[in-house]
């Protein structure tokens, strides 16, 4: 802004003081006509988006009906907004993270067709413990009460030969059918002994000390069931972490319950208190900032309500657009305050300079700063609008929520903050004088003839003017006589 955008306004200076044509660029560099320039005088265009802003917007917000009718149309849009909030879904999906073009996408959309996705839902959730001594009856006793916690789970899958997979359970049936000479006394070695024959499959699931075979750590898996839903995926994770944590191996941290897609369901569990905490930091900002500019409690407070507003708005209509509420969608949401807050704030800071009634003020600060408002959303929205035949999600999203941000920031800037200062705006903060707010008469006045004698009377001749000693009396007598007939002519 500071450095590319400054040298094109040099050059653009160039281009004019040159007298050169900026449109098309194919006719840059052809000049023209001096006398084309001054042909026609300059008037503004009577029709366009800076003549309505500028001429008709105030006016017509000004008329009582129409103030009604933007307050309705405020609230049915916020009434929305609500619904969809309460309807907006969370999480990062992983098929968004695939192009939309991907076949991952493709499968996943393929799967959820079929109800394929069911199956594939299910997790095998790893319960892991360590730093336990597993050779002791108490142990495996407390072990297997954790265990059945599980199986009576509600997330838990309904197949009892399918739902736990632990290996501690096959070393104990398969014990009570050896002899002394298969399953000697000593835990560790009748273990080897299970994991050398029938326990082999469980040789991954025990990690054991290679000088005495001594357990170090240990593991076994929990079928759930099928849960493609985002939030119950979230509700699974807390239950069965609860479960561990209710636990006597929880004291000490020597349970973990874990799966490779808690990864994913993690941030279902912060999105909504971080999307709070950084939009409620965020707007903080934003009120201590247009305070130092606006300096007036009610303004800053009708900005802040605006900012609000536009961001509620966004968030109740990402659920209308199919959009979840995750880390992508949360970064473009704190951005989008940066972008509404331009568009409220330069609106309530021309109504605070102007003078007059607070009908008067807004139609003024609407001409003096609706036009540029409307041109930066304007442009901001030309901007995105390449991102909208984009192949990634990232960007897709990107697109969709500034769309809303500039929309829903144009609209409260340039149509629901006027009327609301306009019905409850505080007085202006101009310290003009009340004689340079009143009218001024601007007809000229024309002085007569007996009003302007003595003010020519008045005037004093200069010195190069005046007459010579040396001139005749002759010179002086006609000169007089040339005075009295202009004097007579003047009266």
């Amino acid at each position: 802004m500071v450095t590319f955008f400054v040298a094109l306004l040099v050059l653009d200076a160039r281009r004019q003081k040159a007298n050169l044509s900026d449109f098309p660029l194919l006719f840059c560099c052809m000049k023209s006509k001096e006398s084309d320039m001054y042909k026609q005088p300059i008037r503004d265009v009577p029709w366009g988006l800076s003549a309505t802003v500028r001429t008709r917007l105030g006016p017509f917000l000004a008329h009582p009906i129409v103030k009604a009718a933007v307050v309705l149309a405020y609230l049915g849009l916020l009434s929305g907004a609500i619904v969809g909030v309460l309807k907006l879904k969370e999480g990062l999906e992983l098929k968004n993270l695939a192009p939309f073009c991907s076949y991952f996408r493709a499968r996943i959309q393929a799967e959820e067709k079929t109800g394929a996705d069911m199956v594939s839902s299910e997790l095998s959730v790893a319960v892991s413990l360590r730093k336990v001594d597993f050779a002791t009856p108490a142990t495996q006793a407390s072990i297997d009460a954790v265990t059945r916690k599980f199986e009576k789970s509600k997330w838990t899958n309904r197949d009892p030969q399918r739902r736990i997979t632990s290996w501690l359970r096959g070393f104990e049936d398969w014990e009570t059918n050896q002899t002394a000479a298969t399953c000697p006394p000593d835990f560790s070695a009748c273990l080897n002994n299970f994991l050398s024959t029938e326990g082999e499959r469980y040789e991954k699931d025990v990690l054991r000390r290679p000088t005495d075979g001594t357990v170090k750590a240990s593991r076994y898996f929990v079928l759930t069931k099928a849960t493609p839903d985002f939030l119950k995926q979230r509700k699974l994770m807390t239950a069965y972490r609860d479960i561990a944590e209710d636990s006597d191996f929880a004291r000490k941290g020597e349970i973990l319950v874990y799966h490779p897609g808690f990864y994913y369901f993690e941030q279902s569990i912060v999105i909504r208190d971080q999307t709070l905490l950084n939009l409620g930091c965020a707007a903080s900002a934003v009120l201590v900032l247009t305070y130092i500019f606006l300096a007036h409690p009610a303004v800053c407070f009708s900005v802040l309500v605006m900012i609000v507003s536009i961001d509620a708005m966004i968030v109740g209509y990402m659920s209308h657009w199919g959009i979840p509420l995750d880390s992508i969608t949360m970064i473009n949401l704190v951005m989008a305050i940066g972008f509404a807050v331009d568009y409220s704030a330069h609106i309530a800071h021309a109504f605070m300079q102007e003078t007059g009634t607070h009908n008067e003020r807004m139609i003024k600060a609407l001409q003096s700063m609706g036009v540029s408002v409307a041109n930066g959303a304007l442009s901001t929205l030309l901007a995105t609008l390449p991102l909208i035949g984009s192949s990634s999600y990232i960007f897709y999203v990107f697109f969709q929520m500034f769309f809303m941000a500039v929309l829903f920031g144009a609209t409260h800037g340039l149509i629901f903050l006027p009327v609301l200062l306009s019905l409850i705006g505080p007085r202006s903060s101009s310290h003009r004088s009340a004689d340079e707010q009143k009218p001024k008469d601007t007809r000229k006045i024309e002085p007569s003839g007996e009003e302007e004698l003595p003010r020519l009377a008045q005037m004093s001749v200069p010195s190069d003017l005046q007459t010579a000693p040396g001139n005749s009396s002759d010179d002086g007598g006609k000169g007089k006589d040339d005075s009295g007939k202009g004097e007579d002519a003047t009266v």
